[in-house]
């Protein structure tokens, strides 16, 4: 085998490689959160939701205090200073669902998402607003979503849950009808 054939060769087995530890990662992560969220494990639920750097930036700007849980996100915020879109791409439960969702609308020829990305506007204007007492957007974190389905499920009487988990539903289809809408285009 030439040179360049092998190169290709080991190169192409490293992303197969890469993708497996992903995909396998990311399963992980999934059946985790729902394992900590099951209604079951009631008292573990606060941990998906702490892990978000979203929601514990905007709760330390809001609040303008530091909760023990706090330091969970700190951490994740941390990593994503030097690791672009970690949490999104190896952790986080709702990105691998709009990832399904979006790769059956691919499956089914439908065309991606066009335009810009309303996720930065949308971080931006929830910390500005944390700043002066209330995160606007903050209810469209990725884990708050995905959380919101469990306590809809716990807590049949919770309005906010059920529109979290409403809104998680429509973000599925409207991602298998625009593929990478949430992800790349809405995503705080």
């Amino acid at each position: 085998m030439s040179p360049p054939k092998l190169m290709n060769q080991q190169a192409s087995m490293h992303a197969r490689f890469w993708r497996y530890l992903r995909s396998s990662v990311r399963l992980a992560c999934l059946i985790a959160a729902i394992l900590c969220l099951w209604p079951v494990h009631a008292r573990l639920m606060p941990l998906v939701g702490a892990m978000s750097p979203f929601v514990t930036v905007s709760s330390l700007l809001a609040t303008r205090a530091f909760h023990a849980l706090g330091v969970l996100g700190l951490i994740v915020v941390l990593i994503t200073l030097f690791r672009h879109r970690w949490l999104c791409r190896w952790v986080c439960p709702t990105g691998l669902c709009m990832d399904g969702a979006s790769s059956l609308g691919r499956r089914l020829k439908r065309k991606p998402a066009q335009g810009g990305s309303a996720g930065k506007w949308l971080l931006a204007l929830t910390l500005g607003g944390a700043i002066l007492g209330w995160p606007l957007f903050l209810w469209l974190d990725p884990l708050a979503l995905f959380s919101g389905l469990f306590v809809a499920a716990a807590s049949p009487h919770r309005i906010a849950a059920w529109i979290s988990a409403v809104v998680f539903a429509a973000l599925l289809i409207a991602c298998i009808l625009w593929p990478n809408l949430w992800c790349g285009r809405l995503c705080p």
